[in-house]
C-alpha cells in the first residue's frame, strides 16, 4: 500500500504535523486510513501509539479491532502480536500500542513516556479536563496527536479549542486549498506579497476556494496603506500573497 492509495486530504499523515486532524463525513475512510497509516509507520520503525478515546469500558470500546484488521489487510500480521487487549511488534524493535480511555484514567494518561503517536478516536466527546491532561503528556520531540471524529455540537470542547476558535495568528483557509498545498491544521505558513510578511498557522474553514482570511489589525502587514473605496471611504482590506510554508518553531 502506497500514500497514493490514501484519500488526497489524508496523504498528509504521511507528513510531519503535530497535529492531524480529520473530521466531518461519516464514511469509514478517516479512521480506515488513520489505522493503515499508523500500521505501517510501527511496522517500518520503533512507534508508541496510544489509541485513546473519552470513554473505554472495555477494550471491545477501541480501535483494537480496525488496527487489528488494516494489519492484517496490509500484510503485516508476522511483524505483531495481536493480543486482547495491546498490540506489539514481534522483532523487539519497541513498536506498541497502548488503549486507553481518558476520562478516568488520568494519573495513567499522566505517566505515560514516549509516545510518538497518539490517536485520539471519536473526539467529539472529549472534554476539556481531558485535553488538558493528554496534550502536555505528549511531548516527545516530533510526536504527533491524530484527531478523527464527526462534528455532533459547535459547543463541543474538540469541536471549539481546534476548528471554531481560530487563535490570533491564524490564517483561515479551505480544506481543499489546504490538501492540494498539502497542508493541514496548525501548519506554520507564511504570506507574503511586496508590502510584508505575515506569519501564521493554518486554520481550517468554510470559506470559498482560493481566499485566505485573517485577523485584523494583525494583517494590516500586508495590507496597502490608504487605499479606500471611492464611493463608501472604507479601506481595501484585499490583498494578493503567495503562501510559503516554514519551518515550525
Amino acid at each position: 500500500m502506497s500514500i497514493a492509495d490514501f484519500p488526497i486530504a489524508l496523504q498528509p499523515l504521511f507528513e510531519p504535523h503535530r497535529y492531524k486532524i480529520a473530521y466531518g463525513g461519516r464514511g469509514g475512510s478517516k479512521s480506515w486510513s488513520i489505522a493503515s497509516y499508523l500500521a505501517l509507520e510501527a511496522a517500518k520503525k520503533p512507534t508508541r501509539v496510544l489509541c485513546c478515546r473519552e470513554f473505554q469500558a472495555s477494550i471491545r470500546e477501541s480501535v483494537h479491532r480496525l488496527l487489528s484488521d488494516r494489519i492484517r489487510s496490509l500484510g503485516l500480521a508476522e511483524k505483531f502480536d495481536i493480543l486482547d487487549t495491546a498490540i506489539r511488534s514481534k522483532t523487539g524493535s519497541g513498536s506498541e500500542f497502548i488503549f486507553e480511555g481518558l476520562r478516568h484514567n488520568a494519573g495513567k494518561i499522566r505517566s505515560l513516556e514516549a509516545i510518538d503517536k497518539v490517536w485520539v478516536e471519536e473526539a467529539a466527546n472529549v472534554s476539556k479536563t481531558s485535553w488538558e491532561i493528554l496534550i502536555p503528556t505528549i511531548r516527545k520531540d516530533g510526536s504527533e496527536i491524530i484527531i478523527s471524529f464527526n462534528p455532533e455540537l459547535e459547543t463541543d470542547e474538540t469541536y471549539q479549542r481546534f476548528i471554531a476558535r481560530p487563535p490570533r495568528d491564524a490564517v483561515l483557509m479551505n480544506s481543499e486549498d489546504a490538501a492540494q498545498l498539502r497542508l493541514i491544521q496548525g501548519d506554520p505558513i507564511a504570506l507574503t506579497n511586496d508590502i510584508g510578511r505575515f506569519e501564521g498557522r493554518v486554520f481550517l474553514a468554510p470559506i470559498a476556494r482560493g481566499n485566505l482570511q485573517i485577523h485584523w489589525p494583525e494583517g494590516n502587514v500586508i495590507i496597502r496603506r490608504n487605499v479606500l473605496d471611492k464611493k463608501g471611504g472604507v479601506p481595501d482590506y484585499n490583498a494578493r500573497v503567495t503562501i510559503e510554508r516554514i519551518a515550525r518553531p
